[in-house]
């Protein structure tokens, strides 16, 4: 089952769980660039908290149907 990132809408097999907004509610976010939008790039934001008050780390989201074939 894939999830899509809240920011982009994009479907992903992989996601960041985090708090992003006074809300307090769980998001689910790229690994990328809209995770690195809402957390300064740095999983616990820790040195800048200032700039991202809001942003939460909640681990990370797999989909655990997609078969990965290492060679």
């Amino acid at each position: 089952m894939t999830k899509y990132c809240t920011l982009c809408s994009k479907s992903r097999d992989v996601l960041v769980r985090c708090q992003i907004d006074e809300s307090q509610q769980w998001h689910f976010v790229c690994p990328g660039a809209c995770w690195k939008s809402v957390s300064g790039g740095v999983e616990d934001a820790r040195g800048v908290e200032h700039q991202y008050p809001w942003y939460r780390y909640g681990g990370m989201w797999k989909d655990r149907s997609v078969i990965v074939r290492i060679i």
